[in-house]
């Protein structure tokens, strides 16, 4: 799980505090309806699982903090209570601030606090006195930590509050360090009841974290807990594989080894050669049936389908799903033709923010003069040729979701400060406008110039640099990949999903440096399976290659699609069906070519 926000350097409060202001429209001085209840099965059905899972260590953190006036609160994923244990002394207290079963703490409701800002962050907080946005609220300090399932997503929060708090939160900082780890474990007794019918991976990490792997009878990987999802060294890609495929032979004959010995050896376990921890097969405890709460099916990775193993890419791809929860600004780097822009478009897919938009600003395309107004917008009549109902701009459209700004080591100097402002401070003007505009957004960036170098050239702002690159990510060049091999054949199914390649035409795609990379690899694809008269491509079939001159594949498809359609259709005697799957593509898609004229 995320390690815990540290307030003195973080945005959280104040992020919240504008969702109140400008998203719920709730007043600092304004009580919302107090008795907000939900009851429906869902809730039910996980209120009757999660707390017999949860109750040991519910008890063991009211043993730790309950005589100090706190509530031990858990409440599901839409803030409503499940349960809440305090003092005796104190419980009229927590009953009067609402703080009790069944009632709903949802930031929308109530504002900022504990377990309605844990569930917006998806990470611990803690909200102490007059952080809390509601006034009402002041005499509470509330410390949260997010409870996810196997699928990394957010299941419940577990929250400590207490009533009239002391200034200084200090103290309130070691409670919440306690509920992570209390959060934790609750997050893996969860994992072995879902799983109490299945055999169990116990692997302690090199971080000293245990992750958990959940297997079948055949020992293939049918779930991950949330650590193992959050860990940099290990992959959610081993789902639905046999644990033999990803752990070194040695180390899956040791497990097999201490498995049939009856003893809980702790066995080093190595992945390609990569040390991932100590671990231990753990046997089934019992069979269970879990039909009344099914947790939403783990969306394929989108991420993943961008490598086929490669290191770099793998460990890209891992950084990125961890740092686009935060706000934290990404720039990825690289050659033109390396996939920066599908990288973006899978990172947004594979994040929290996937229902938000994903809104493109291309700085090297957009006129000089129009980028500002492209950006931030501008009021009605702003200038000549400004729309008349005016424009919201990319970084309003991007509320919400992601903004990616491609090329841009492009941007006119002169932009730059205001993109800066925009960046740090999440407001924005438009052009002819007097009011500010506060967005949530994203920021991903992208290109394929050295910045560092523009910097000393006077081209670009070094602080805007800095505060782009929060990380940079360097996406390899097709030369430097370990998986083409296996990427090319992906690749050609994708582009025309009735041709292969011969081990020949493998060979042959692998040799060349593809200056161009996968934009010049695609290409090449598409135009040898557009000409190519049969669907095992041979190395007579590829056009475009490399080392046969640099001319426009595109331009050479269009010249000579006519004369291939007729040749298919001579070979097949005529039978248009037989001729169009020779082309693997359809008879309509075959008379469009043939109808369609040539340049």
């Amino acid at each position: 799980m995320s390690a815990p926000i540290d307030l003195t350097s973080s945005a959280v409060v104040p992020k919240s505090w504008s969702r109140c202001a400008n998203q719920y429209g709730i007043s600092p001085t304004h009580r919302r309806p107090l008795d907000a209840r939900r009851d429906d099965a869902g809730h039910m059905a996980l209120r009757e699982q999660l707390l017999p899972v949860s109750r040991p260590e519910l008890e063991r953190l009211e043993t730790v903090v309950g005589k100090t006036g706190h509530s031990i609160i858990l409440s599901d994923n839409r803030g409503t209570i499940l349960s809440a244990a305090s003092h005796r002394h104190y419980r009229s207290d927590f009953q009067s601030a609402r703080l009790s079963t069944g009632q709903c703490w949802n930031e929308a409701l109530r504002g900022t606090n504990g377990i309605g800002t844990c569930i917006a962050e998806h990470a611990p907080v803690l909200i102490h006195g007059d952080q809390h946005y509601v006034r009402a609220h002041h005499n509470l300090s509330c410390a949260a930590a997010p409870i996810f399932d196997e699928n990394h997503q957010l299941l419940a929060v577990l929250d400590t509050s207490t009533v009239n708090p002391d200034r200084d939160p200090t103290r309130a900082l070691h409670t919440l360090a306690m509920v992570s780890e209390s959060a934790r474990r609750i997050e893996q007794d969860w994992f072995r009841h879902r799983h109490a019918g299945d055999w169990l991976l116990e692997l302690q990490t090199t971080g000293a974290a245990i992750a958990l792997y959940a297997l079948s009878d055949a020992l293939s990987v049918i779930g991950l807990d949330a650590s193992a999802h959050q860990n940099l060294s290990l992959d959610a890609s081993w789902l639905g594989f046999d644990l033999s495929e990803h752990l070194d032979k040695p180390s899956f004959e040791s497990l097999l080894d201490t498995l049939d010995s009856g003893l809980q050896y702790h066995v080093p376990i190595l992945a390609q050669g990569q040390f991932l921890g100590f671990g231990h097969l753990r046997a089934p405890t019992q069979t269970v049936s879990l039909e009344a709460y099914t947790p939403p099916r783990a969306r394929p990775s989108q991420l993943d389908q961008l490598h086929a193993g490669d290191a770099t890419v793998r460990e890209c791809a891992r950084k990125a799903k961890r740092l686009i929860e935060h706000d934290v600004a990404l720039l990825i780097c690289g050659e033109t033709g390396v996939g920066k822009d599908r990288f973006v478009t899978a990172l947004h897919a594979d994040s929290s923010r996937r229902d938000g938009p994903l809104v493109t600003v291309n700085c090297a395309s957009i006129p000089t003069e129009l980028i500002e107004s492209e950006l931030f917008g501008h009021a009605p009549g702003a200038f000549t040729g400004a729309r008349q109902q005016g424009h919201r701009g990319k970084f309003a459209e991007a509320d919400g979701g992601i903004l990616f700004l491609d090329e841009i080591g492009d941007m006119p100097l002169a932009l730059q400060s205001r993109l800066l402002r925009a960046v740090e401070t999440g407001r924005v003007t438009p052009v002819g406008g007097s009011g500010e505009i506060q967005v949530d957004v994203r920021i991903i960036s992208a290109t394929h110039r050295d910045l560092d170098a523009r910097v000393r050239d006077g081209l670009f702002r070094q602080d805007l640099l800095y505060r782009l690159r929060g990380l940079a990510i360097e996406l390899p060049s097709v030369r430097a990949r370990s998986d083409l091999r296996a990427l090319l054949p992906r690749l050609l199914s994708q582009l025309s999903p009735n041709h292969h390649l011969s081990a020949a035409a493998l060979d042959a795609l692998c040799a060349p440096p593809w200056v161009g990379n996968f934009r010049e690899i695609n290409q090449c694809l598409k135009a040898s399976a557009a000409l190519a008269d049969r669907l095992t491509l041979e190395v007579a079939d590829l056009i475009g290659m490399p080392d046969g001159g640099h001319h426009d594949l595109l331009s050479q498809v269009q010249s000579t699609h006519h004369s291939a359609i007729d040749d298919a259709i001579a070979a097949c005697d005529g039978n248009v069906t037989h001729a169009a799957k020779r082309l693997g593509i359809s008879r309509a898609t075959l008379y469009r070519k043939r109808a369609a004229p040539t340049e």
